[in-house]
């Protein structure tokens, strides 16, 4: 090696020509079938990881579509983590920041990738501060390895690429958690579901019949129907771990409907 030479050079060559070999040029030194082997064995590694990711994204774009996918993420996208179970994070900023991906597609991984997020989430829900009792009168608590989702797409319903180019109705709202036994989970849910789950987080200390007071008061809706229709949801979302109980309401809220709601 010549002085002065950067003794990386070599390597860096040997890893560009791999990414891309169309526009990097082989390092010298190298037959051509082993450096097609190489490459091959590293694109059918990340390629496998990433299908088992996003498993629906790759039935939906077939074998072809989805490793030219993984060929272009492994050309052209930067990873900013060293660690293999965060590979599904980078691949989505590819996505997003590709040109041409449809958003179908886009909402799509993302859906696949939070199951992915909330099953490393490190958040111990044996940790959370709450007992059993009625979120109606206490202070629900919510399941922090949970999100409410809102996408354009019914994702969780796509069985083929679709045809359209716009969404075929209302947005779609998923409630996805991870409950107790560590298994991450599903749910569509109603809007006013989603938005009272959200209020829920905000103010941890507001008592079930209070949040939904005030969401009645935002969505201009009758407020004993709605106390009504509201008082089960709230049991509901206690069934499926999306609330994980109850802490003493600020103020001791009373469990009981006033005359005047």
């Amino acid at each position: 090696m010549r002085a002065g030479a950067d003794p990386l050079a070599p390597l860096i060559a040997f890893a560009r020509h791999l990414r891309d070999p169309a526009h990097s040029p082989p390092p010298a030194g190298m037959a051509a079938e082993r450096l097609a082997l190489y490459r091959e064995l590293f694109l059918r590694n990340i390629e496998s990881l990433l299908a088992g990711n996003f498993p629906v994204c790759r039935r939906l774009l077939g074998e072809a579509g989805f490793r030219a996918l993984v060929e272009g993420f492994f050309a052209k996208h930067r990873c900013l983590t060293p660690y293999f179970p965060r590979l599904a994070e980078e691949f989505l900023l590819f996505l997003g920041q590709r040109e041409g991906t449809p958003e179908w597609l886009r909402e799509l991984a993302h859906y696949e990738w939070v199951e992915l997020a909330l099953a490393m989430d490190p958040t111990e829900l044996s940790s959370v501060k709450a007992v059993a009792g009625d979120p109606f009168s206490g202070a629900p608590v919510a399941n922090p390895v949970s999100c409410v989702l809102c996408y354009r797409w019914p994702v969780h319903r796509l069985s083929s690429p679709p045809e359209q180019e716009e969404p075929p109705g209302p947005p779609t709202y998923l409630l996805v958690l991870r409950g107790r036994d560590d298994r991450v989970r599903f749910h569509e849910v109603a809007p006013w579901t989603a938005a009272l789950l959200e209020r829920i987080r905000e103010h941890p200390g507001a008592s079930g019949r209070d949040h939904l007071l005030a969401l009645a008061e935002v969505l201009r809706q009758p407020t004993p129907a709605f106390l009504a229709m509201g008082r089960p949801a709230l049991e509901s979302l206690v069934s499926c771990e999306a609330l994980l109980g109850v802490v003493p309401a600020e103020g001791g809220s009373s469990t009981e409907l006033s005359a005047n709601c």
